[in-house]
């Protein structure tokens, strides 16, 4: 018996992991499952959401927001360079933020309100409800009015970079359009003249320094040129075209100087020519025609002219020697004329050696004359260099000063025509114009807030109803906590007139008898290797789960299908099924313990074949515990297994007492009855942990008092296809007049039997 009921638990084991994982957190159906169960809630929960909402849109007063753009000149926001400006991101974008956190700067919000007229403007000249409740008591000044619409306007407008752009909106809200348009126009209007103060001041600012800058530079300019020039007047350094007189002066005696020099070389040098030329024994024209040179280094016309005419009667005599012979009077002729040309040229000669020996002599005499002006003036030059390095310096200092002076006027020069025009680096794109539509609430977006927060909220609810309370309604949650399988949800069963159980809805009947006939069959399967009827024990977890009903239930639809069934009252405190049924208690299971007879303390039940055995009378209930511990117990169990097919005792709850625990030894299996919606899994993991007794003869649990009309809550398609089905497909059921009729006449006929 006991090895059928730990198979029975492997199974139950195996079922219990599969449903597990069907119903994993990952499968998004868990979630889908759960909102279909809940979605009255959650759908109320978004209506009201979406309510409210429109509730909101329909009394905040409506927000108008007027936008102006302007535009930033980024290649005036460098601050370093060129390159660094345009390829350095960062530097643009620290460069925007400033120009935004400039738009909020209290000077351009100042001049923005001076600007306008807010006098009429309510938002301007209203004060918070605070001042309106409680009052200040104290006149505001000037100042004081001031400010706060400098704060307002702070806090009614909006810069904001579009995107990665040099492009600003500045966006202004109020409840006027019109006021909305003015203080966005007058905020960028403030802040691009702002700009061009600054701009402007800055300006004034560099050009009165470069101006003082200039002054002082051309002062030291003059004092360093008056220093120079009273040097030289006091040392007399005088100059022309740049050069000292000395300077000249020795140049012009050392040109003239070796002027002289060459001179007297070069006549020398014709001289010595010459007289080699005289100095030969053959006639003069026969050396000047051997040498090749001679045309080149005399240049004498008349010598020129006599070599001519001496070659040309040489060739004519040459002509007539050969014609005529050399004694014809032309051959002779000619050679007197050329002796007589040779002579000529031979004094020319002569006389050019006196003119070249005269002209060296008077080279050489102005040379030596050059020579000594040239050492006098050279000495006064060397005296005089001291002074001249002084000077130097002094005109170098001078010089210097010179072009510091032109540099910085040219810088001063070209910052002046750079700062020339009045331009900024913002320009204002877009002027704001009054909006047409309110910027808040937006209905659109009310809507669409309110519809996202009502699914955040229903779902939220939803999952804290789900997750929250811990409440058993499904059947993976039930097979979670136990540990078995879940042999079935049963509706609820309440009590009708004349203490009759009865169902709330027709249908529910005839399901409940297919759950009882399921439970009734599982615990069959569990039991089947017992040879001897089986002991079931019924019970809860913490008290009016049902576990009387349950077992009355499963006693009359046992006795029904012809089986003998005993049904014990074991809760001895409450006796729920003596005090509920109408069964009379007299004797009871105690007296039958204590030794009374069996067949005067059982009672024959309106059902077929079902006996019930009481609980208790008043005056043993003291010791009962240990009577139901004892072997009385395991001896009774005996023969009642005997005599009947099937046991059935009613338990008090696991979490209350330990009875359950206490006839372990002879409970074939257990069955453990929860209310549906209301019993927590914690309290049936600590109840089971209490009494592990009882969870090693589990056979499953029972679902109690479950609304069949919630079937999409009990996250089981079987379970809701089940009850869909007899809520279509309604039977009729036997009248309470034939069960009376029939049941209590055969039921004491079988007790007469038993007593015999």
């Amino acid at each position: 018996m006991l090895e059928a009921s730990v198979h029975g638990v492997s199974r139950s084991l195996s079922r219990l992991q599969e449903a597990r994982e069907a119903g994993s957190p990952g499968d998004i159906s868990v979630i889908a499952r759960m909102l279909y169960e809940r979605r009255v809630l959650f759908g109320g929960i978004i209506l009201a959401f979406v309510l409210a909402g429109v509730a909101f849109h329909m009394l905040v007063s409506p927000r108008y927001t007027a936008t102006a753009e302007a535009m930033i000149d980024f290649r005036r926001l460098e601050s370093v360079n060129r390159e660094d400006a345009v390829y350095n991101f960062r530097l643009s974008d620290a460069a925007m933020e400033n120009q935004i956190a400039l738009i909020k700067s209290d000077a351009v919000i100042a001049a923005a309100v001076d600007s306008l007229d807010l006098s009429q403007a309510k938002e301007f000249n209203t004060d918070g409800w605070l001042s309106a409740v409680f009052g200040s008591g104290e006149e505001k000044t000037p100042a004081v009015i001031r400010q706060e619409r400098m704060d307002k306007l702070k806090s009614m407008i909006s810069p904001v970079r579009v995107d990665l752009s040099y492009m600003i909106e500045v966006s202004a809200t109020s409840r006027d359009p019109a006021l909305s348009a003015a203080l966005a126009n007058a905020v960028v209007n403030a802040y691009s003249n702002d700009q061009l103060k600054a701009r402007k001041e800055v300006a004034d600012a560099v050009n009165d320094w470069f101006e003082q800058r200039a002054e002082a530079l051309q002062q030291k300019v003059t004092d360093a040129e008056r220093a120079t020039i009273d040097y030289r007047i006091k040392n007399q350094i005088m100059s022309a075209d740049g050069k000292f007189i000395d300077e000249s002066q020795v140049e012009d005696l050392s040109l003239r100087l070796v002027a002289a020099k060459e001179r007297r070389i070069k006549a020398l040098a014709l001289l010595e020519r010459v007289n080699a030329i005289l100095a030969e024994n053959r006639s003069v024209s026969s050396n000047l025609g051997e040498s090749s040179g001679i045309g080149q280094e005399l240049t004498n016309p008349v010598i020129v002219g006599l070599l001519a005419r001496y070659h040309e009667i040489s060739l004519t005599m040459q002509n007539n020697m050969t014609r005529y012979g050399a004694g014809h009077e032309s051959v002779v002729k000619a050679q007197q004329d050329l002796l007589e040309i040779d002579r000529s040229i031979a004094d020319e000669f002569r006389r050019l050696a006196e003119s070249l020996k005269s002209s060296a002599e008077i080279a050489e005499n102005e040379e030596k004359q050059l020579d000594g002006m040239l050492a006098d003036v050279s000495q006064a030059m060397m005296n005089g260099q001291k002074l001249r390095v002084e000077m130097a310096i002094l005109s170098g200092t001078a010089n210097s000063l010179k072009v510091l002076r032109d540099n910085f006027l040219q810088s001063f020069i070209s910052s002046t025509q750079m700062q020339s025009l009045p331009v900024t680096e913002i320009r204002v794109v877009t002027l704001a114009e009054p909006p047409r539509a309110a910027s808040f609430p937006v209905l659109k977006k009310v809507l669409g807030f309110a519809l996202g927060a009502g699914l955040l909220a229903g779902l939220s609810t939803v999952l804290a109803f789900e997750i929250l309370p811990q409440s058993l309604r499904k059947r993976i949650q039930l097979e979670t906590a136990v540990g078995r399988r879940c042999l079935g949800f049963v509706g609820n069963i309440t009590r009708g007139g004349a203490g009759r159980l009865q169902n709330r809805r027709p249908w529910e009947a005839e399901y409940n008898r297919e759950v009882f006939r399921s439970i009734l069959m599982d615990i069959q399967e569990a039991t089947s290797a017992s040879p001897v009827a089986p002991v079931v024990a019924l019970t809860g977890v913490r008290g009016d789960e049902g576990a009387t009903t349950i077992a009355m239930e499963l006693a009359i639809l046992a006795g029904r299908s012809g089986k003998r069934v005993l049904l014990i009252d074991g809760d001895l405190r409450a006796r729920t099924l003596t005090s509920r049924h109408n069964v009379a208690h007299e004797r009871g299971l105690l007296e039958v313990l204590a030794g009374a007879p069996f067949v005067n303390c059982v009672q024959a039940s309106a059902s077929e074949n079902v006996y019930i055995l009481p609980a208790s009378t008043a005056g043993l209930e003291a010791h009962g515990r240990q009577l139901m511990a004892g072997r009385e117990m395991r001896d009774f169990c005996e023969m009642a297994q005997q005599r009947f097919d099937l046991v059935l005792i009613d338990l008090p709850p696991l979490a209350l007492v330990r009875d359950a625990r206490v006839i372990a030894d002879v409970v074939t299996t257990y069955l453990l009855v929860v209310e549906w919606n209301r019993t927590t899994g914690t309290a049936v993991v600590d109840a089971l942990a209490q009494n592990p007794e009882v969870e090693r003869k589990l056979a499953g649990v029972v679902c109690n008092k479950t609304d069949l009309g919630k079937r999409d809550r009990l996250g089981d398609e079987s379970l809701a296809a089940m009850i869909n089905f007899y809520r279509s497909n309604p039977l009729p059921t036997p009248s309470a007049e034939t069960v009376e009729a029939s049941g209590p006449e055969r039921g004491i006929r079988e007790l007469k039997l038993i007593r015999k």
